[in-house]
């Protein structure tokens, strides 16, 4: 008969092997939860846009109150778009915002939102008296767009070419592209097109919404293996922030 009693002294190293463990999960739990994230955004009035070296804008703020609340260390980072979406689908702890959810891009990013409303547009002067009814009526028209930006994606996926684009990685370029007839037409959000127009030399008046591309909502989108917990937390606290009135105080900072 095998007799599987142990002495004080195995008992006493299997003790301290437990010991050891439980040590070494809170060791992980703590630096899970003490993780710092690189949140990145891009200069996009009035939704994120920096002001005598300090971030502001609608999505800026609502970011910003959605890790406190959610108690997430972070640091927030400015950087020309491409550049920002890079990061947030190469590098582990990286955030984006404010990024519009599409179906495409569904599978990319771990998302919290919606945090505003978005419509990608192609606008052009209203005296070129240009008319669009569909994709097909763009083949002979030179477009600007930003880099990895959600108008450029809409048009390559509709069929067209990429030739037919002029590509920057600054919107404000494509504006003076545009006020100089460089190219024919612009494709951007069309609440911050508006906002360029109205808050830059160019006379908001000369243009126009010539074709609505997309209806959309911007979202704060996180890398793909950001945990779960963390995802729903800052969730959680963005659907408190538009029970409490927090998320209209917001926004009507920017709007009214």
């Amino acid at each position: 008969m095998i007799n599987l009693e142990l002495s004080g002294q195995s008992k006493n190293m299997i003790g301290g092997i437990m010991k050891v463990l439980a040590f070494s999960l809170l060791v992980i739990f703590w630096i899970a939860l003490s993780k710092s994230y690189t949140v990145v955004t891009e200069d996009y009035p009035p939704y994120n846009y920096e002001e005598n070296g300090i971030l502001k804008g609608i999505g800026t703020e609502l970011v910003q109150e959605i890790l406190f609340r959610a108690k997430i260390d972070y640091e927030l980072k400015l950087y020309p778009w491409a550049r920002a979406y890079k990061m947030a689908l190469e590098k582990e702890g990286t955030m984006i915002f404010s990024i519009t959810f599409t179906e495409q891009r569904k599978d990319l990013f771990k998302w919290v939102g919606p945090l505003l409303a978005s419509d990608a547009d192609l606008i052009a002067k209203k005296s070129s008296m240009i008319k669009i009814n569909s994709y097909k009526d763009l083949e002979n028209y030179k477009i600007g767009v930003v880099k990895d930006d959600i108008g450029e994606q809409l048009l390559l996926e509709n069929g067209v070419p990429a030739n037919n684009l002029e590509t920057v990685a600054i919107p404000m370029l494509n504006f003076k592209k545009l006020a100089i007839d460089r190219v024919d037409m612009l494709a951007y959000e069309g609440t911050l097109m508006g906002w360029l127009l109205r808050n830059t030399e160019f006379n908001y008046e000369d243009y126009e919404v010539v074709y609505k591309m997309q209806k959309g909502e911007l979202f704060l989108g996180m890398h793909v293996n950001t945990p779960d917990d963390v995802v729903k937390k800052c969730q959680k606290a963005l659907d408190e922030m538009k029970t409490d009135g927090t998320y209209t105080k917001i926004v009507q900072k920017y709007t009214r």
